[in-house]
């Protein structure tokens, strides 16, 4: 009989205990679903009630078994009109705001430090901020059809990044401390306004994407054979007249 006691005490603690836990994670997400539709409701043209929760609006989903929150813009074509207020998700890995019209990167965006993709494409950002660093967790960053010019050394401070889009921005110089980013496996820079190839790329040696098509570029350094994961070398539409004997030397390269 007392043993059956215990094992009844121990099932409504249990049973407590599960249901407080449980209780406060659906909290936590029905929070983080009303702020996502209040945001929503008082920044764009789409008003649907309980958008998030139940997944009806083509390009926002919650998983809630992982992230919170994951939102496409470019598939919802919801017009934004205020991104500068975003809200914060403890949670939130994907985020994609393309053609908002944006000059800079909002201080919202920068504090989402659980994003591992971000896309903001087509606006007319200048300047990558120094709080880019707070995005520890960053595997793929996507800023192309910007007007970008500089690239912040702290970008090379994410240690987890492992993709770079910025083509078609102004950008003129790649700086050496490109050859922070151990993970790095593709590079996509063309049609921009570099004109010189830094050899610190070749320290990245997960590279197996390089793009720097449409750029000004006239030499290619020695030293390309570090790259033993290259795979596809894009080149073309710059002032470059040889190439260096190294190019065809690489183990894995694919496509030139």
């Amino acid at each position: 009989m007392k043993f059956r006691k215990f094992i009844a005490i121990l099932y409504l603690i249990y049973e407590t205990f599960f249901y407080l836990v449980t209780g406060q994670t659906n909290n936590e997400e029905i929070n983080d679903c009303t702020k996502f539709y209040n945001f929503l409701s008082n920044n764009s043209t789409y008003y649907d009630s309980d958008v998030c929760c139940s997944n009806k609006l083509r390009g926002v989903t919650c998983d809630y078994e992982g992230n919170f929150i994951s939102f496409e813009r470019y598939r919802t074509h919801i017009e934004i009109s205020d991104v500068t207020n975003f809200p914060y998700f403890s949670k939130l890995e994907f985020l994609v705001l393309d053609t908002v019209g944006f000059k800079e990167i909002p201080d919202s965006i920068l504090k989402l430090t659980s994003l591992k993709e971000i896309h903001l494409q087509f606006n007319n950002i200048e300047i990558i901020p120094s709080a880019i660093q707070n995005l520890s967790q960053l595997e793929i960053l996507g800023l192309d059809n910007n007007n970008i010019k500089e690239l912040p050394n702290e970008l090379f401070n994410l240690p987890n990044l492992k993709q770079i889009q910025l083509y078609k921005n102004k950008i003129e110089v790649i700086p050496p401390a490109i050859q922070n980013l151990k993970e790095l496996n593709s590079l996509i820079i063309y049609d921009n306004k570099i004109n010189k190839f830094p050899k610190e790329i070749y320290n990245l040696s997960n590279l197996d994407h390089l793009n720097l098509i449409n750029n000004t570029i006239e030499i290619i350094p020695e030293g390309i054979q570090k790259l033993k994961k290259l795979e596809k070398l894009s080149i073309s539409e710059n002032n470059i007249k040889k190439l260096p004997n190294e190019i065809f030397k690489l183990p894995n390269l694919k496509e030139l």
